[in-house]
């Protein structure tokens, strides 16, 4: 069956023009983010329909579900979803931790084998935390037994190629 020239210039029109803005972001809800960003080069309707935050804020949610931290970027309520979607996926592949993260949290440690045989044997099958301060001191919570109430310091050490940040240094 020939096609006739409506139907041949109905075929022709952007998706855009044909659907309508709200029936695209519709469309869009099941892209994942990378094709959402090339369906956002097209042309600047579908850029703006593309920007769309209830395209983002799932996208963004779902990638922050299973995150302990989901960095300062992502938390701010004054950007729009798109914006806090990159920059927290950009902030997710830093691999320094700053002293604000270092303080945020309880931290579950164990002695590795250089440690020596005293202190593995002190601390099998104990569930040890240490706290972090501003300040550079260390505490644990009440519950545990080793700690003791000494006086611990931490601090950032350098690595071995000299770049600070990575790990932390205890005494």
């Amino acid at each position: 069956m020939p096609v006739t020239r409506a139907a041949a210039r109905k075929m022709l029109l952007d998706p855009y023009e044909a659907l309508g803005g709200d029936l695209l972001v519709h469309i869009f809800s099941f892209l994942d983010a990378p094709t959402l960003v090339l369906c956002s080069h097209v042309s600047r309707a579908w850029r703006d329909c593309a920007a769309a935050d209830q395209l983002w804020k799932p996208l963004a949610q779902a990638s922050w579900a299973d995150k302990v931290y989901v960095g300062p970027a992502g938390q701010r309520s004054d950007l729009p979803w798109r914006e806090r979607f990159f920059l927290a996926e950009a902030d997710s592949h830093r691999t320094t931790i700053t002293v604000e993260e270092l303080c945020a949290f309880r931290w579950k440690f164990c002695f590795k084998p250089q440690a020596g045989t005293y202190w593995l044997g002190m601390t099998a099958g104990l569930n040890m935390e240490r706290l972090f301060t501003e300040d550079g001191s260390v505490s644990a919570p009440p519950d545990d037994v080793l700690w003791g109430e000494h006086e611990s310091r931490w601090r950032f050490c350098k690595t071995r190629d000299g770049v600070r940040g990575h790990f932390i240094k205890i005494k």
